[in-house]
């Protein structure tokens, strides 16, 4: 979007008021320029009486890790409540985009999950070793693998888009921004809710059971599980071509099955100490996960793949047996390229790819357990230590057709073993005293994993892939990738206010990680770490960032900001390297300008911002 681009006013006249806003981010490659809708769902009006104006409250947002209203934070953000993802049946990250503008996720095979941007600036690297440059936040857990963007939205308290870069609030540095989700707490008085839905188009079915409420004065908890299943949403019309290695699918696709399990228990043992806990299970299978429908084919909607008589020196390949030397293997056609929920695709057949799992059937499955320890204690008036423990492991195991469409089976099939495991822990001090300074320091550690294995089945229908042809290290590939992480993180904030209505904010996060690789080979049954060149990478950077604040009354937010972050450099995962290969690469850097203003209009009913 060009630079004088302006915003349109959109909204819903039920949520009670629109907040926008026009913001510029640049980064190192381009500038672009951003319209901002805070989505006005946290909003709730209170009861009033007959004739009476309803009572406007603020949205109340935790962009500086502290209750601040969305109006006076100098921070551009995307409020959504639960309320407002319960109306609008988002039940997935993936739905997001439709209530957040400048927010796109797109998706991708095997490990590599969905692809996150915001205003542009996101990752889009095929590859599972490559973190997001957009982050997710559940709870305090920050995360940076794509597969952990499937998660489930379900039972959320409140959902904050954070745009732009974010260096000191949120684990660690996070070039592209932060989607923060915080999950419903225990309530006050005992609640069961019972939900279910049912869609039609999809034939599939989603049950939710919740029971919340107090077990002592000092004990809360809060239990919640989610479950659906359904056929699928696309109708697969492939038919497999004899003598290719192909089977014939399933009508319908994907066959998605999602399992979500939630405990939470919030306790106040003393006066000054509160204790919240929580932990998730998470399960995902889908038939042909990485499925998707072409829209635009001006080149025409398929590949095919011809062969001659076998001439020496023509380059030619010699025909399959049950070709004749002018045919043409269609390996990717069948798609007729418009969004008619129809596809055409094969499965493969174990004859002719021994050992492939799951009887030859793409599928992708996703089993997540994560938790968090928030500990905040009340030291003395005004200031708070916070400490927040975080575990998240993902087991995730997938099959794929590596030509997607067509009726005959792929020259190659390729299964993918990937587990990530993450342990932090952050230190944080955050005052909030009556006079004109205010600081938040803290610490951040984390001890993490990836481990990737990527396997290659040969398709021996055809003869032509042979090995001693083709090559056995390409058409019988099997190797693991592990990499180990190792990340120390110090971050502060000052905050002095020169004059009442005028704050400066300046701080910084320094991050020093270390990531270790190591490659092992099945076929050969040996270590291969010691033929990299570079088996070790090592990062130490600042972020910093400033914000200057003007604050005459409630109802008006001026600020400017200038902010730097950095996401860590790592290794290639999505192809196995191969001896004497260097895959490692460096640091992400971005900066981001922002100048805005935020008001509130007509009687406190519209919020804008230029």
């Amino acid at each position: 979007m060009g630079e004088n681009t302006r915003p349109a006013f959109v909204g819903y006249a039920a949520m009670g008021r629109i907040m926008i806003l026009k913001c510029r981010a640049r980064t190192l490659a381009a500038a672009t320029c951003a319209s901002v809708f805070a989505i006005a769902g946290a909003v709730h009006a209170q009861p009033s009486p007959a004739g009476a104006e309803p009572e406007i409250s603020d949205i109340i947002v935790t962009a500086r890790k502290r209750q601040e209203s969305i109006l006076q934070v100098p921070v551009v953000v995307s409020a959504v409540s639960g309320d407002t993802l319960q109306k609008f049946q988002v039940t997935q990250i993936s739905d997001l985009p439709r209530l957040v503008p400048g927010l796109v996720l797109g998706g991708n095979l095997l490990s590599i999950g969905p692809q996150v941007t915001i205003r542009g600036v996101g990752t889009s690297s095929s590859d599972p070793g490559v973190d997001q440059s957009v982050s997710l936040n559940i709870d305090g857990l920050s995360l940076g693998q794509g597969l952990a963007f499937g998660s489930a939205m379900f039972d959320v308290g409140q959902v904050e888009v954070l745009k732009g870069p974010q260096a000191l609030f949120y684990g660690k540095s996070s070039p592209g921004g932060v989607i923060s989700l915080r999950t419903a707490d225990p309530t006050d008085e005992r609640e069961l809710i019972a939900r279910a839905s049912y869609d039609f188009e999809s034939v599939e079915g989603r049950g939710e059971l919740i029971l919340s409420g107090p077990v002592s004065d000092r004990l809360k908890l809060r239990l919640a599980g989610a479950f659906s299943n359904g056929e699928g949403y696309y109708n697969n019309v492939g038919q497999p071509l004899a003598g290719t290695g192909a089977l014939a699918p399933s009508r319908r696709e994907p066959q998605p099955r999602n399992l979500v399990l939630r405990g939470t228990a919030l306790w106040e043992p003393i006066d000054d100490l509160t204790v919240r806990f929580k932990v998730n299970h998470a399960y995902d299978r889908t038939i042909r996960g990485e499925q998707f429908q072409l829209a635009s084919c001006p080149q025409g909607n398929g590949l095919t793949f011809g062969f001659g008589s076998g001439v020496p020196g023509s380059g030619i390949p010699a025909a399959p047996n049950f070709l004749t030397p002018v045919d043409p293997i269609p390996f990717a056609t069948g798609e007729d390229c418009r969004m008619n929920r129809t596809i055409s695709g094969v499965y493969m057949d174990p004859a002719s790819f021994p050992g492939i799992p799951n009887g030859g059937v793409p599928f992708l499955t996703n089993r997540q357990d994560f938790g968090t320890l928030e500990l905040n204690y009340d030291i003395a008036s005004g200031l708070t230590l916070t400490s927040t423990t975080a575990y998240y492991e993902l087991v995730s195991a997938s099959l794929v057709n590596t030509s997607q469409f067509g009726p005959a089976g792929p020259g190659l099939a390729a299964a993918n073993d990937f587990k990530r495991r993450e342990f932090t822990e952050e230190l944080r001090l955050n005052s909030d005293f009556a006079g004109p300074l205010n600081f938040t320091l803290g610490g951040f550690y984390e001890d993490g994993q990836i481990y990737d294995r990527v396997t290659f089945y040969r398709n021996r229908a055809y003869g032509f892939l042979s090995p001693a042809v083709v090559g056995a290290e390409i058409l019988n590939d099997d190797r693991s990738t592990t990499v180990d992480i190792t990340t120390y993180s110090l971050f502060g904030q000052l905050r002095y206010r020169i004059v009442e209505p005028l704050e400066l904010a300046a701080g910084v996060r320094w991050t020093d990680e270390t990531r270790t690789e190591s490659v092992y080979d099945f076929l050969a049954g040996r270590d291969l770490t010691s033929t990299l060149p570079v088996p070790r990478i090592h990062a130490s950077n600042f972020s910093p960032e400033f914000t200057l604040s003007y604050k005459p009354s409630t109802d008006l937010t001026l600020f400017g900001s200038w902010k730097k972050g950095y996401k860590s450099g790592s290794f290639k995962l999505g192809v196995p390297p191969v001896a004497g290969e260097d895959n490692a690469f460096g640091d992400e850097q971005v900066e981001g300008y922002e100048i805005g203003l935020k008001s509130r209009l007509l009687d406190r009913r519209m919020g804008a911002c230029w």
